[in-house]
């Protein structure tokens, strides 16, 4: 006896439909691990830290307290406010008068914390399309590497958006003049595939900026040494919502960065006050350190491009976030080195 070609059909079709929702659900959630927070930790985390140390001249003893308290949280990298940029591309030397004395006695008191000038504008106050601007803001660069001491840079120059041209020359500009020995850092908007911000960009009738997609990072990966995603100012107000996109961007911005010379730190937010595009009983320290660990979990993700999270901002953290962190975070266990 015969098979009906109908029932042949849908068998296909049943069998079709449930291969498209595994495909969907693979792309949305994924399968994941179970490790926690802490395993992911490879003490190469950072911090966004306030102008005044840079150019008021602090007491010895709180410089020393302040690289002691981070050091003990496993903060690696310290992105230290030196700028921001004028519009010709210059730093008063007034701004960072204070720097070299801080650099000098945090290195005696913690001499494994790495110091980045952090240098940064809006976009709209700073043409980095002028050669001349690039050219100045490659001199403060240097200014602040050679001579004042910094290990390297920090550059945060918002926004940025995929496939800038300008922004790369900068970028190459830097590395050429500071070479491999100084660190060059720069912060990126969110990753979003391109096809997805061109639906948007067409339904909305408006271009969207803010964000980077996969080659952009690619990019920026094989210049610099570091990208830090900043995954706060979401306009998202769930809780359940905002860990969800932080863990994409953890899987997609690892991705991204996969054989370049970069690696990644995810950005998460410690201040506390509202706005339009800011919700703090979603976006916090809690559920951003939950989305990095479920994204970090989930076999898309490129561990060994990941590298650590940065806190924004330093001034801001009460002794309530620094326990959740160490609740979450942690020191690394199982001796994980960021190469699984």
């Amino acid at each position: 006896m015969f098979s009906s070609p109908i029932k042949h059909w849908k068998k296909y079709c049943t069998l079709l439909f449930l291969v498209i929702l595994l495909i969907i659900w693979y792309g949305i959630f994924g399968f994941h691990k179970k490790n926690p927070g802490y395993f992911y930790n490879t003490q190469n985390n950072a911090v966004w830290l306030e102008h005044r140390f840079s150019e008021d001249f602090t007491e010895d003893s709180e410089i020393e307290k302040l690289a002691r308290e981070l050091h003990s949280h496993a903060i690696r990298y310290v992105f230290l406010h030196a700028g921001p940029f004028e519009s010709d591309g210059t730093i008063s030397a007034q701004k960072y008068q204070a720097a070299s004395r801080f650099l000098k006695i945090a290195r005696q008191t913690e001499p494994d914390i790495i110091w980045l000038a952090w240098i940064g504008q809006l976009r709209s106050l700073v043409n980095i399309d002028d050669p001349s601007i690039r050219f100045n803001m490659v001199k403060t660069a240097e200014i602040l590497t050679r001579t004042i001491g910094f290990d390297g840079i920090h550059v945060n120059i918002e926004p940025i958006p995929h496939g800038n041209a300008s922004f790369l020359l900068l970028l190459k500009e830097m590395r050429n003049s500071l070479g491999d020995s100084s660190f060059l850092s720069v912060t990126s908007d969110e990753w979003q595939s391109q096809w997805m911000s061109e639906i948007l960009s067409f339904l909305l009738r408006r271009q969207i900026e803010s964000y980077w997609g996969t080659s952009y990072f690619t990019q920026v990966g094989s210049i610099v040494d570091q990208i830090v995603v900043m995954t706060y100012d979401s306009r998202l107000t769930k809780p359940w919502l905002y860990s969800w996109w932080v863990e994409q961007q953890t899987i997609y911005s690892t991705k991204a960065l996969k054989g370049t010379r970069a690696k990644i730190l995810i950005g998460i937010p410690v201040y506390k006050k509202a706005s339009a595009s800011f919700f703090p009983e979603a976006e916090n320290i809690t559920t951003g350190l939950i989305g990095i660990t479920r994204g970090l979990n989930n076999i898309r993700a490129t561990l060994s491009a990941f590298d650590g999270v940065a806190l924004y901002p330093y001034w801001t953290l009460e002794e309530q976030d620094w326990k959740e962190y160490d609740r979450l975070w942690g020191k690394a266990k199982n001796g994980y080195s960021g190469n699984l």
